[in-house]
């Protein structure tokens, strides 16, 4: 009898309102689909909003969520919702004050949300903070550090395109 047959099925996981097929991802945090998906929806009712108390929630739910896409996996979640609401709003040209004032405190509030579990690593393993944040993002991206090293600056750019499709195209 197989004691795995949980993972090795591929289950249907209901993550913000879409199911999504993660089946045996090779990803190496399929949770950050999740709170990514959480944080680009808060910010995109947050955004088109008309400037109420939902608008506010939505902003604090998105902080929250974008705060733990930092934490599953570092500064990638915040690259993804930073790149995708960024594109949305200026496309759309919703680019006012409201909504540039609003990013900057989602992006505190996450950061607030990250933070103490990022200080209590690196008092307990000192330097922790600069080999994860600068050996492994910074470095990792801009070097050959990591597997994709070597490629070109815009490597992950058809990834993201592709990812994104066919909601892209509406």
């Amino acid at each position: 009898m197989n004691n795995n047959r949980i993972s090795d099925s591929a289950p249907i996981t209901l993550r913000s309102g879409a199911i999504t097929l993660t089946g045996r991802a090779k990803a190496a945090a399929t949770e950050t689909l999740g709170v990514t998906n959480l944080a680009l929806g808060a910010l995109w009712v947050a955004v088109t909003g008309d400037g109420r108390g939902g608008v506010v929630r939505a902003y604090l739910l998105a902080a929250v969520a974008l705060g733990l896409s930092i934490l599953t996996k570092g500064l990638v979640g915040m690259a993804i919702v930073g790149v995708a609401i960024g594109t949305f709003v200026v496309v759309t040209r919703r680019v006012s004050w409201r909504v540039t004032i609003g990013g900057l405190l989602v992006v505190v509030g996450a950061l607030a949300v990250a933070a103490p579990w990022y200080l209590a690593m690196n008092a307990r393993v000192p330097g922790y903070l600069h080999y994860y944040f600068v050996d492994r993002h910074l470095l990792g991206f801009a070097t050959d550090l990591q597997r994709h090293g070597g490629q070109p600056w815009w490597y992950y750019l058809p990834l993201v395109l592709a990812g994104g499709l066919p909601w892209l195209l509406h």
